[in-house]
């Protein structure tokens, strides 16, 4: 299983793991530490380079950080199937 660690893009800071969870459902950017940036968009083509999941970081306070492990079948923009997220009329320019 290949996970990808990632945080909010853009100096966006989450303090809790349902925001960051719902700004990735809702197909916000996210930057892979040390990485490029991504979103629910890229799913299908993280599942064909064998990733599982992504781990969505956020810190609750100025000292904790913690990760919220989200499977990546079942991440896609509006449920659509992840073969189907990154079709032309599916995809939000």
């Amino acid at each position: 299983m290949k996970t990808l660690d990632v945080h909010g893009a853009y100096g966006r800071i989450y303090r809790d793991a349902a925001s960051a969870e719902k700004d990735w459902a809702e197909g916000k950017d996210f930057k892979i530490y040390g990485g490029l940036y991504l979103s629910v968009r890229d799913v299908p083509k993280l599942i064909a380079d064998g990733y599982t999941s992504v781990s969505l970081w956020f810190t609750r306070d100025k000292l904790t950080m913690e990760q919220r492990p989200i499977s990546l079948m079942q991440s896609t923009r509006g449920r659509a199937t992840p073969d189907d997220a990154l079709l032309p009329e599916k995809r939000n320019t």
